[in-house]
């Protein structure tokens, strides 16, 4: 027993010694190489690399799945320019990206070589952590330490010795199995865990996959609907890259240039658009050379040749790096000729108001002149008015006062005759005093008109009776119609009530209606009715005279209120007037605004009608100013 506990000392002592010496190499080894190269990293890089490039927003799941799942010290995602983007690993320990320079190149996995701005994973599969140099001195001494406890320590070590005994032959006869089943449990947690993660990766895979299908899908949809648009568009539209090489030519440019797209396609775009290229426009332009925007006009050349004006909107689109130049040109011959028609127009319409004014001027100045000879006409007849007026106010006194003479010298000697019982100059007595009476009627009748023409007559207002009015004119008209055989109705209306007017215009103007009916009436129905009409602008008093005489003419109605104008025209006339009674008649109706109108047939009597405002004064005033608001 004792030398087997010698055996076991020396060989515990060996052991120590050896295993001391083992950790001090492994501990140097360590310091020099820092990450343990171990292990079949390969499959799990390509999975992670694929998963990453499908969908890089997925990459920082990507990794944290791996560290825990591969049970690797750390997946770090690094960028292309080396910076580190992401760091996973089991123990929360990120700091295990830091020292990746000395990590084999069999560790690295390149994302995607046709995205190389993702960069690439690095899989850090032990814990490296360099040692210190002062470790390495401590492990030395420690060693020393063991040498001399050995010596100084038999005992203790060889209890220790028989406990390891003990404990060695406790493996020994532990069963096998028992182990075995162990490590196969975590081998099968760990394949488990992996195989989930693969599991995960191919499904996020599939996904991407299926998403970039999609998307390439709807890509290319969106790029034969635009071809389409472009190849059927109006105008024509084509593209080149930034040196202006033309790389597509739709329908509509190979029939405004006249050239087919393949012969186009690859050649500079100044040759169809030289202006917008500096003066050589054969050598291919840079895009700072060109114009971009909207509605820029420009010349454009076809195949033979020829120019032509063009309006071309030019932009310039970029993906990514590549430039490229988009024209729409639109021809612009039509337009351009339109507008010199235009131009020749506005000329033309420019000469013709030139023409027009000169024209104008002319006129104009002839006018001028003819108003001014009007206004010599114009003061010329306003002087022979006045003298008019002056030569009938002096012969109204010149004439009226032999008539009156001679009026009042017959009925002088018509009263002596008579008186004496002298009857042989009866008769012609009476002609004279009725010659007289007629002339001087006539006098009185050709200075009213007289003075009403030269603006001397006005309305006197005033406030009147209208059954007044009316007795006056029954009494003086009824011995006239009797005297030819007539029979005179007066019929008055209720309310007829009193007027605001001219009394003595208004017992003009019925008198003389009222002695025509009787005069161009014999043995008949003379009818004078007056009653009042009730309007909502105004009231009205109208007077109606109406005769079973010889009537009148209907050509004669229309003027039958002028001058000079008389019923009975015929060559043999048998009724005396003068023709001024009915056209001062309407003068004086105007003077009080009173309106007058006939109605007649000929050989079957007249009706003559008067409508008289019940305010006369009122009446013109709100007309005088309503005409005023028209003419402003």
């Amino acid at each position: 027993m004792p030398l087997l506990r010698r055996f076991s000392l020396g060989g515990l002592t060996a052991g120590v010694v050896l295993g001391a010496g083992l950790v001090s190499v492994g501990l140097i080894v360590a310091v020099g190489i820092g990450v343990d190269d171990g292990g079949r990293p390969q499959p799990v890089g390509n999975i992670l690399t694929a998963a990453i490039a499908a969908r890089p927003e997925t990459a920082p799941a990507v990794c944290d799945a791996a560290a825990q799942g591969q049970q690797l010290a750390a997946v770090c995602w690094v960028g292309a320019e080396g910076d580190i983007k992401h760091a996973a690993s089991r123990t929360s320990s990120p700091e295990l990206c830091d020292h990746l320079d000395d990590v084999p190149p069999s560790s690295r996995f390149t994302i995607d070589t046709a995205q190389p701005w993702l960069g690439e994973v690095v899989l850090v599969q032990t814990e490296a952590r360099p040692f210190p140099l002062a470790l390495v001195l401590a492990a030395g001494a420690a060693l020393l330490f063991t040498l001399l406890l050995a010596g100084w320590s038999r005992r203790l070590v060889a209890r220790r010795v028989d406990a390891l005994a003990v404990s060695a032959h406790r493996v020994r006869t532990a069963p096998v199995s028992a182990l075995l089943e162990a490590e196969a449990g975590e081998l099968q947690a760990v394949v488990i865990d992996v195989n989930a993660a693969l599991d995960d990766l191919r499904q996020q895979r599939q996904d991407a996959a299926t998403e970039r299908d999609r998307a390439t899908s709807r890509l290319r949809a969106a790029e034969g609907r635009l071809q389409a648009f472009i190849a059927n568009a109006e105008d024509a539209i084509l593209t080149a890259d930034a040196d202006g090489i033309i790389d597509s030519f739709n329908r509509s440019a190979e029939r405004l240039f006249g050239r087919a797209a393949d012969r186009v396609v690859g050649t500079s775009a100044g040759a169809l658009l030289p202006r917008m290229f500096g003066a050589d426009a054969e050598e291919a332009p840079r895009e700072s050379k060109i114009e971009v925007g909207a509605g820029l006009e420009t010349v454009a050349r076809r195949v033979d040749g020829t120019e032509f004006p063009v309006e071309c909107s030019v932009s310039l689109m970029q993906t990514g790096d590549v430039h490229r130049l988009v024209w729409i040109v639109r021809d612009m011959t039509e337009r351009k000729l339109q507008e010199q028609n235009l131009e020749q127009i506005r000329a033309h319409l420019e000469q013709k108001v030139v023409d027009r004014i000169a024209a104008l001027s002319r006129t104009n100045k002839q006018l001028q002149s003819e108003v001014a000879e009007r206004r010599r006409a114009e003061q010329a007849a306003l002087a022979a008015a006045r003298a008019k007026s002056e030569f009938l106010a002096n012969m109204s006194h010149e004439l009226r006062t032999p008539l009156n003479a001679i009026i009042g010298y017959s009925e002088l000697i018509s009263e002596t005759a008579e008186e004496e019982g002298i009857t042989v100059f009866s008769k012609d007595l009476a002609r004279i005093q009725i010659a007289a009476q007629h002339l001087l009627s006539l006098i009185r009748d050709i200075l009213e008109l007289s003075s009403i023409e030269a603006g001397e007559q006005a309305a006197r207002w005033e406030d009147f009776a209208v059954s007044d009015l009316v007795e006056q004119l029954t009494s003086s008209a009824r011995p006239r119609a009797e005297a030819r055989g007539n029979n005179l109705n007066t019929v008055v209306g209720r309310g007829v009530g009193s007027l605001r007017s001219d009394p003595d215009k208004l017992h003009s103007i019925l008198d003389n209606l009222l002695s025509n009916a009787c005069k161009f009436t014999e043995r008949g129905e003379i009818s004078f009715r007056v009653h009042k009409v009730i309007r909502p602008d105004a009231s009205w008093i109208q007077f109606d005279v109406e005769d079973t005489g010889i009537g009148i003419d209907p050509q004669v109605l229309p003027r039958l209120f002028e001058t000079f104008t008389q019923a009975d025209q015929s060559s043999t006339r048998r009724y005396e007037g003068t023709g001024l009674g009915l056209a001062i008649a309407r003068r004086f109706a105007d003077l009080v605004g009173a309106e007058i109108a006939v109605t007649s047939r000929l050989g079957e009597g007249s009706t003559f009608t008067l409508r008289v405002p019940v305010d006369g004064e009122r009446q013109l005033a709100s007309t005088s100013r309503m005409g005023d608001r028209g003419r402003g």
